[in-house]
């Protein structure tokens, strides 16, 4: 039965954290994009490195302007699920920067 519980609150932090990074992520990656196929048509040469390098700094940008600059009562919504402001700015860098990682190793 305990057992059963944790991994239920696991799932929904999990989820939860889901929903926050998704939000980032999908405009990040469209600006990475670009941003990489800027760089191609200008004559540059690391299409995937261009886009880790991008995604790396824009992510962040991406979670200031989402919540905190416009949105910056959701944090209450994701404060319910269990997360700090601090803890979604902690775990939004490490998945950017496991991201980046997983992106360069290609």
């Amino acid at each position: 039965m305990n057992m059963e519980l944790g991994s239920r609150s696991l799932r929904r932090l999990i989820s939860g954290f889901y929903l926050f990074y998704i939000r980032i992520f999908i405009p990040a990656a469209i600006s990475s994009f670009i941003i990489a196929l800027t760089n191609i048509a200008l004559g540059g040469t690391d299409f995937i490195g261009i886009i880790a390098y991008s995604f790396l700094f824009i992510a962040p940008a991406f979670h200031f302007l989402q919540y905190d600059f416009m949105n910056s009562g959701q944090y209450y919504f994701y404060n319910n699920l269990g997360f700090t402001r601090l803890a979604l700015w902690v775990l939004s860098t490490c998945t950017s920067v496991l991201i980046f990682i997983i992106a360069i190793a290609l």
